[in-house]
C-alpha cells in the first residue's frame, strides 16, 4: 500500500492501513486451540488483545465457549515481532 501525497494524512494510512497489511502477510496464519479459561478472563477480554502461549504471541480472531462444559475453542492469529505489545 502507497502513500498519495496529501492522503497520507487520510483516516485509512492514520487506523487501518497497518492491519489491512497485517491481514495480507503471507506469514500470518489462524492457530485453533481449546482451553478452560477463568471466568475473569471470559467477562474481560477485547478482540484486540493478545495472547502468549508457549511463547507465541497470538491475536484473537474469535472464542466460542460451552457454558455446559466451561471449555473454549480459541481461533488465534499469530504476530510478527513489530506487532506485539509489550506490557
Amino acid at each position: 500500500l502507497t502513500d498519495f501525497g496529501s492522503a497520507s494524512n487520510s483516516l485509512f494510512n492514520k487506523f487501518y492501513k497497518k492491519y489491512i497489511k497485517s491481514i495480507f502477510d503471507p506469514t500470518k496464519r489462524i492457530f485453533r486451540f481449546e482451553a478452560f479459561l477463568p471466568p475473569s478472563f471470559l467477562i474481560k477480554y477485547k478482540l484486540n488483545d493478545q495472547l502468549k502461549v508457549q511463547d507465541v504471541v497470538y491475536r484473537i480472531n474469535s472464542i466460542t465457549t460451552s457454558l455446559l462444559t466451561g471449555k473454549s475453542k480459541l481461533e488465534l492469529i499469530n504476530l510478527n515481532a513489530d506487532e506485539i505489545i509489550e506490557w
